[in-house]
């Protein structure tokens, strides 16, 4: 319900102008992530700019469109969301840091990842890669792993779900091998490239593959089908993020979910809230289990 004025009559929210920074529209999981946003912003009247800047090397050093994530002037925005995992796969705490850093004055707000500085909606992934094990470890009998992941920083989402899932298969008595694990470009091109290896070695015969992201799952399973190799019967396949594209395959993959558009609204809200003085800005953490 909006406020009354003095004159009982309903006032209507300002209109306000929120900048977001991620690498590109070019990903399964970013155009979700676009119009997740974009729906969640036109219900609280906030209108929303992208800024598109690419993302920045494993050495922390911008590409050649990172100019755009300084753009942003405090006259014409007035929140900014920022995408750390998008924007700096490799170092997403620092650089989006250094990122927010040049507008102090215009409070931000990380989306998918935690910022300990930053109001945050995130994800805890722990409880469902736990579940995925179990299940094809004791439900499926599988023993033989491969792993296909993108970029493999410290810091990244790549090795924090590797850890993961690393983690949660020793806990079924399973440990992943060293042989069986594909750094690719995290895209369909990607995933074709590491089945592609997988189908050219003598002693790759993996039972399942986890892929860190869809875009990667779909991918190889394009390249297995292609090749004549049945997905789930012949090779298991499994991914993350729950991206609608999945849904184009013979068989879509298993994913792990989160309530994405739940997350976008969430996080909307409370920049609305935050710009009409309902709540006061703090670094408080939001995160949802997938």
């Amino acid at each position: 319900m909006e406020p009354l004025s003095s004159d009982g009559i309903h006032e209507r929210r300002t209109d306000m102008t929120a900048g977001v920074f991620m690498d590109s529209a070019d990903s399964f999981l970013g155009r979700r992530v676009i119009a997740d946003l974009i729906d969640a912003a036109e219900e609280r009247g906030i209108h929303l700019v992208f800024f598109f800047g690419g993302s920045f090397d494993g050495d922390g050093v911008g590409g050649p469109l990172t100019w755009a994530y300084s753009m942003p002037s405090p006259e014409t925005i007035d929140a900014l969301i920022i995408l750390p995992h998008s924007v700096s796969p490799y170092n997403p705490r620092k650089t989006a840091e250094t990122i927010l850093s040049q507008f102090p004055s215009i409070p931000a707000y990380s989306f998918l990842a935690d910022l300990p500085n930053r109001f945050s909606v995130s994800v805890n992934e722990e409880p469902a890669i736990e579940e995925l094990a179990r299940h094809l470890v004791r439900d499926h009998g599988y023993s033989k792993f491969a792993v296909m992941s993108g970029d493999s920083g410290p810091e990244s989402l790549s090795r924090a779900r590797r850890n993961s899932l690393e983690r949660a298969l020793a806990a079924n008595g399973v440990e992943l091998r060293s042989d069986l694990s594909y750094s690719v470009s995290p895209d369909t091109g990607g995933g074709r490239i590491a089945a592609a290896r997988i189908l050219r070695s003598e002693n790759a015969d993996p039972d399942v593959i986890v892929c860190m992201n869809d875009e990667l799952a779909i991918g190889a399973t394009r390249e297995f089908l292609d090749n004549g190799i049945s997905v789930p019967e012949d090779i298991a396949i499994v991914g993350f993020d729950d991206v609608e594209e999945n849904a184009m395959l013979p068989n879509p993959a298993t994913t792990i979910a989160y309530p994405l558009g739940h997350m976008a609204a969430e996080l909307m809200a409370r920049i609305a809230s935050d710009h009409d003085g309902h709540t006061s800005y703090k670094a408080d953490r939001i995160t949802h289990d997938a």
